[in-house]
């Protein structure tokens, strides 16, 4: 689809190819299974598998629009939808007309609402994700830590009930750890590496997301493999989140077909191997 759109030669100059998918057992590290992505995936599917910064993505796909003509006008928060007209009334007053409204506000989409004339929010899952950012350097300094950077790969650490499928055989790792699971993964060469802790919600307050405590996370991982605390005792400082989806919709379109949605929006899905991305260019 980005080569489609013209738009893969500019995503691979800020991507990352990783060589391998590789899952480790949570208590000494041992790989349990492994996938190769690179060549397998240009041989098999024709495209790499790439990794690649939310931020430089937006930024390669907003170039490419602007190119074509499309304005974008950020500071424009949706107040209400016309589905007849069609158009969009902004907080600010002003109305904006089209021939077709789209609307990707995400899942707390104000112009889902209008659609179902009535509110319609997220639904929590029960789940906590955790994020940090490592510096490359720092992680160099030490032996067993060299590879991550030296040679990028996607490593998951499995715990307990996690369920993954790899070269088509679903695996079951239930006797293996602490209900959560870790991914480590780069982003930009020589930049800030992705660690990313999934864990049970065990907050009692409703909050869509904050700044972790790090004893949380180092409690969460204080039986893990000797890598995965030497990093966590690296982490300056985390944020959480709450994943969240949308309860199924019957129809993405207005009954008078000049309004739709994409994205998040329409079904925001839990975000387990980036499904909600590629399902945002696949399908939409």
């Amino acid at each position: 689809m980005l080569r489609k759109l013209g738009v893969l030669q500019n995503i691979e100059r800020y991507a990352v190819i990783p060589n391998n998918i590789a899952i480790h057992r949570y208590t000494d590290g041992r790989i349990l299974s492994e996938q190769n992505l690179l060549p397998h995936c240009g041989s098999v599917y024709g495209s790499p598998y790439l990794l690649i910064h939310r931020a430089d993505f937006h930024y390669v796909l907003a170039s490419a629009a602007k190119q074509l003509g499309v304005k974008i006008q950020l500071n424009s928060a949706v107040k209400g939808v016309d589905f007849d007209k069609p158009g969009l009334e902004l907080d600010d007053g002003t109305v904006v007309q089209g021939d077709v409204v789209i609307a990707a506000d995400g899942l707390r989409s104000q112009c889902r609402e209008a659609l179902l004339g009535g509110k319609a929010p997220p639904i929590p899952k029960r789940t906590l994700v955790y994020r940090v950012t490592l510096d490359p350097a720092y992680l160099m300094k030490h032996e067993d830590l060299e590879s991550l950077v030296d040679y990028p790969e996607i490593h998951y650490w499995i715990g307990a009930r996690s369920f993954f499928a790899l070269n088509g055989t679903p695996s079951n790792f239930a006797v293996l750890g602490p209900h959560s699971h870790v991914v480590f993964y780069p982003l930009r060469e020589r930049e800030p590496c992705n660690l990313i802790i999934v864990a049970p919600d065990t907050t009692t307050e409703f909050e869509n997301s904050s700044k972790a405590n790090l004893s949380e996370i180092k409690e969460l991982t204080k039986n893990w493999e000797p890598r995965i605390k030497k990093m966590m005792g690296m982490v300056a400082s985390s944020t959480k989140w709450r994943l969240q989806e949308n309860m199924e919709m019957e129809n993405w379109t207005s009954k008078q077909g000049t309004f739709t949605m994409l994205g998040d929006a329409c079904h925001a899905i839990i975000p387990y191997l980036y499904v909600g991305l590629i399902y945002k260019i696949k399908y939409d």
